[in-house]
């Protein structure tokens, strides 16, 4: 399963205690971290039982929930709560909210454009007061939407459901903020009308 390792300094790494001796092995891998109120949140991929979600005080761990779909994909923490975005390889991402790390509701963006083929949730980030949502999408290539208020499933706003033009732009991999302006950046193998169409 995967591993969980913390550095005092950057050079010296060490297990973080407890992690791989109460998590399945089925935890293949850790996609996502967050502090919410003051804890270490970890999602996982497990494509066994489902992606599952944990959090750390420092000293113990303590399972938050298990999601249907086999991956944790992404977390954020916007206007003090905590947003979870899922992978399902076969199905349409989840995104959920969440007031105390514990319980979640279910509050997927519904938007338009070829919502099925948008598996999962690549990447939250705020920005100028907007929460963004980037997906990956073998098929059209990847959605990026924004609200002020991700609680209102229909409150996004739809900046682009094909990758910018582009449907081999398949993720939004990263983004950041630099100099006043929001940066993206993709990944692209050129799979449209390649492995996918014939998939």
């Amino acid at each position: 399963g995967s591993k969980l390792y913390s550095s005092p300094d950057g050079v010296n790494w060490d297990p973080v205690a407890g992690w791989q001796t109460s998590r399945s092995s089925d935890n293949i891998s850790i996609r996502t971290m967050t502090v919410y109120n003051g804890q270490l949140y970890v999602g996982t991929e497990n494509n066994a039982t489902g992606g599952e979600l944990w959090a750390y005080d420092g000293k113990l761990w303590a399972q938050k929930k298990v999601f249907k779909d086999p991956s944790v994909a992404e977390l954020h923490v916007f206007n003090k709560k905590l947003y979870a975005g899922t992978w399902n390889f076969t199905d349409k991402f989840k995104f959920y909210q969440s007031n105390d790390g514990a319980s979640f509701n279910n509050v997927t963006p519904s938007f338009g454009g070829d919502a099925l083929a948008n598996v999962g949730v690549m990447k939250l980030i705020e920005y100028q007061g907007q929460l963004y949502l980037g997906t990956v999408n073998y098929q059209d290539g990847f959605t990026l939407l924004r609200t002020a208020d991700p609680s209102n499933p229909k409150g996004w706003e739809v900046i682009t459901t094909d990758g910018f033009g582009n449907p081999s732009n398949a993720y939004s991999w990263a983004m950041t903020e630099f100099e006043n302006k929001l940066y993206l950046g993709t990944f692209n193998s050129g799979l449209f009308g390649g492995v996918i169409d014939q998939l």
